[in-house]
């Protein structure tokens, strides 16, 4: 299979995780990476489902802080747990942003990944993966 197919498979299987509008960036970043082995390494880091965090954002009380945590915001969701959601603004702002800022940080984490493989085309920098 030609990387630009793997690329294609991948996009297609997880486009529900990524920001409509930034798939294209994506997708030209992954092919710049120049090796199937390393988009097959893309497909074993775990992303946050976008469906997961709006059902966690929704259910009150586990909402006022989970979701937070669910992206590794964990100031922001110590924050809003211990306002009570923001007296509940926050939390009502969040259920309508929850898959938004999953998808965002979907984003972020595979970009992050491809940025940290070093010039010569080595391994990652940083192994910690998302």
């Amino acid at each position: 299979m030609s990387l630009e197919t793997s690329i294609d498979n991948y996009l297609v299987a997880n486009a529900k995780n990524f920001p409509e509008e930034k798939i294209p960036m994506l997708r030209l970043r992954m092919m710049e990476m120049g090796s199937e082995e390393k988009v097959a390494a893309i497909s074993g880091l775990g992303l946050k489902s976008p469906i997961v965090c709006l059902i966690i954002a929704i259910i009150p009380y586990v909402g006022w802080f989970l979701d937070r945590w669910y992206l590794r915001e964990y100031w922001f969701g110590f924050i809003k747990a211990i306002t009570f959601g923001g007296v509940c603004v926050w939390w009502i702002v969040d259920m309508f942003t929850a898959m938004k800022r999953t998808r965002e940080y979907n984003f972020d984490a595979i970009m992050n990944y491809i940025n940290s493989f070093d010039v010569r085309g080595g391994a990652p920098l940083n192994t910690r993966g998302y």
